[in-house]
């Protein structure tokens, strides 16, 4: 699912400031009300931030060059399985 830009959250808030509800605001920009709930926290507990803090992801087990002998080998030798035994 694709994030929100950071742009749309924030109109997201001034549509609650305004008045509306987070049921209106999630189906205007088509995510969850929890959603609609967080952006808010953040904004209130981050004096006006909305954006998304940095996550960690699964470590990388090869580099670039690796990444592009991996690339080169599978261009030249198309129809071979990934394991040749």
């Amino acid at each position: 699912m694709p994030r929100t830009c950071v742009n749309d959250r924030l109109v997201a808030i001034g549509m609650l400031r305004g008045g509306m509800t987070y049921t209106d605001v999630a189906r205007r920009f088509g995510v969850t009300r929890l959603s609609v709930a967080l952006w808010r926290r953040r904004y209130q507990q981050n004096n006006g931030n909305v954006r998304d803090l940095p996550r960690q992801g699964r470590p990388r087990v090869t580099n670039p060059q690796q990444d592009r002998f991996i690339k080169v080998q599978h261009l030249r030798n198309r129809f071979h399985p990934a394991t040749v035994k």
